[in-house]
């Protein structure tokens, strides 16, 4: 009864995703290199500087495009 055992559909023209544009997460450049050690420009990270946690994410279309995907972050609630 869950959602992903359906079976793939297809329609003509449609969006298809094409891999991750970018993340917009909490926190600052600093805070994520101290907390991984690693250039921070390694990532498509964007930083917004509230709590830390995932607020949105950017998925490539295979048309050129991005749809972006925004949602509350656990740490605001």
């Amino acid at each position: 009864m869950h959602p992903s055992g359906q079976p793939p559909s297809s329609w003509p023209n449609i969006t298809r995703p094409d891999g991750i544009a970018w993340m917009e997460v909490g926190g600052t450049e600093k805070q994520m290199h101290d907390w991984l050690d690693v250039p921070v420009g390694s990532f498509p990270f964007k930083f917004n500087g509230k709590l830390p946690g995932l607020y949105a994410i950017g998925v490539k279309t295979m048309k050129g495009g991005e749809i972006a995907i925004r949602r509350p972050s656990a740490t605001e609630y």
